[in-house]
């Protein structure tokens, strides 16, 4: 079972959509982290194999250096980016096609949710 971090606990609906595109069991925890004040944003995400070769674990950027909260919608995209990688862990066509599809099931959850707006900051205080 995968763990979710606190701070992306709301990617969980999301993530299981995926459910039959990747092998998401596969993934043993995703967090969130923060872009330190005053350093280069290098990236909005990444997936790391680990020791096993068999689990992943996946960390998004959530917050950017200014300390604004990421969008949603860099969210979703990072997050389907990275498991897309679940199957095609080069960055081909396969590997975009795949993102896509994963994409669209993501968008079928935001609709059930309600979003109205994925241009919207997550984590809203």
């Amino acid at each position: 079972m995968t763990k979710f971090f606190k701070n992306v606990q709301f990617l969980e609906p999301y993530f299981n959509s995926a459910k039959n595109l990747v092998p998401i069991e596969k993934v043993k925890y995703i967090k969130g982290y923060s872009v330190i004040n005053g350093l280069i944003e290098r990236g909005y995400g990444a997936i790391l194999r680990n020791r096993d070769n068999k689990t992943f674990n996946i960390t998004l950027k959530i917050k950017q250096s200014n300390g604004q909260n990421e969008y949603l919608i860099v969210v979703l995209d990072t997050l389907a980016h990275e498991l897309a990688h679940l199957v095609h862990w080069e960055h081909t066509a396969e590997h975009l096609e795949l993102q896509t599809q994963i994409l669209n099931r993501f968008s079928k959850v935001a609709k059930q949710l309600g979003v109205q707006d994925t241009y919207m900051r997550i984590n809203k205080e």
